[in-house]
């Protein structure tokens, strides 16, 4: 074997399709625990990807807002992944605790 590609996503990963892609968040999340969508401009700003809750990452109480840019990651399924985003501002936007702490009165 002369060549690594074969060990590396298997014999359709010379496609030509990329699976890490440069993208921006266009529907924000409406909390820690729900999904969001994306866009990669590249491909085409009309057709979003769903990320689904657990597969973005909150950055403690900060969540990611419309047009932030995010790092886009396809599995094999077609299914969106986004490990990392960066906000265009330093704004905050609070995420709401729903569970009470124990030395909160009940």
């Amino acid at each position: 074997m002369t060549d690594i590609s074969q060990l590396v996503g298997g014999p359709d990963r010379g496609n030509g399709v990329d699976n890490i892609l440069f993208g921006l968040v266009s529907k924000a999340p409406a909390g820690g625990l729900t999904g969001m969508t994306v866009i990669v401009p590249s491909f085409s700003s009309e057709h979003a990807y769903e990320v689904l809750p657990g597969r973005w990452p909150p950055r403690g109480l900060l969540l990611p807002q419309q047009n932030d840019q995010c790092l886009v990651i396809l599995d094999e399924h077609g299914d969106a992944w986004v490990p990392v985003w960066s906000p265009r501002s330093t704004r905050f936007v609070p995420v709401r605790m729903t569970t009470t702490l124990p030395w909160e009165s009940r």
